[in-house]
Formats: structure tokens, sequence, C-alpha cells
């Protein structure tokens, strides 16, 4: 295949990803637990500012920050509400869903080749485990993309030749 090819493929992907996130999102009739307690930090993290909060929390601040972050960005989207931080929870879990379906093509295409990428990634939107991390409003989307980078990394490196240290 042929880097142009590639990218198509991915965008085809990632329009995919994005279609079901839409879908599982909007049916979704409640976010998850944890996502009540990361909409109060990003509410905090909203009147105080952000290292304040950070100083404060016992949680991890990615995803808490990540959530004010969409929130600020979409604001005028979805309004000052109650339903506006839940949509916003939901998007900020989704948009790593829908990134991570790039390094792991990338992964999958290095290791098998093109056919095992295109059908590893499909599979992966199609997930239900994985595609309702989006709806459930949690961090655990973000920690997958990271983990998926970090893999990806991993192999890249692994697979190039290596550079000889000189002593």
């Amino acid at each position: 295949m042929t880097r142009k090819q590639h990218v198509l493929t991915l965008l085809a992907l990632m329009a995919m990803a994005t279609v079901v996130q839409v879908v599982v999102c909007r049916r979704a009739t409640v976010t998850g637990v944890d996502a009540v307690r990361f909409v109060g930090i990003a509410k905090a993290i909203d009147a105080e500012g952000v290292l304040p909060v950070i100083r404060t929390e016992r949680e991890q601040p990615l995803f808490p920050v990540w959530l004010w972050a969409v929130h600020k960005t979409t604001g005028g989207l979805f309004g000052e509400s109650q339903s506006s931080w839940a949509r916003s929870t939901q998007l900020a879990a989704a948009i790593p869903l829908i990134l991570a379906v790039i390094p792991l093509y990338l992964l999958i295409l290095r290791l098998v080749g093109p056919a095992g990428a295109l059908a590893g990634s499909f599979f992966f939107c199609l997930l239900p485990e994985v595609s309702r991390l989006g709806a459930d409003g949690i961090g655990d989307s973000t920690h997958l993309l990271f983990f998926i980078v970090a893999l990806w990394a991993i192999v890249e490196f692994l697979k190039r030749p290596r550079l000889r240290l000189q002593w």
C-alpha cells in the first residue's frame, strides 16, 4: 500500500470510530460513576485554577484537566448546565478512543501487515468494551490511548536497525 492509501484508510477508520462513539454516547442514559468525581474535579479547576486543585487533589490530574479543557473549548456548543458537563465528559473520553485508532493501525501494520492492520483496527472500533468507554466518561480511554502509543513506540524502536554505542 502507498502512503496515500494508508492515510485514506486511517481517515476512514477514524470516521467509523467517530460514528461509533456518537451512537454509543447518544444512546447512553447515564455516564459512569467515576465521571461524577471527574466532573467535580474539573469544576474545581474551573473555579480555582489548575495548579491549586492539582496540589490538593488525590486523583491523577490528567483526565480531569483534559475534561476541563474540553469543556472550556466546547462551552459554546453545549452551554453551561449539568448536561453540558456530562456531554463534555463523554466527549473527553471519546476523543482518545478515536485517536487511538492511529497508533493501533501503525502498530499492527508494523507487526502483521496492511490486511491485519485494517481488520484489527476495524474490530477495535467496534468492540463493545472499548466503545463503551466513551459513553461512560471515564479516564480509561485516555490510558488506553497512551498505552497503545507506548506499545507502538516500543515496537518501532525494536524493529529499527540498532545503533552501535561506542564506549
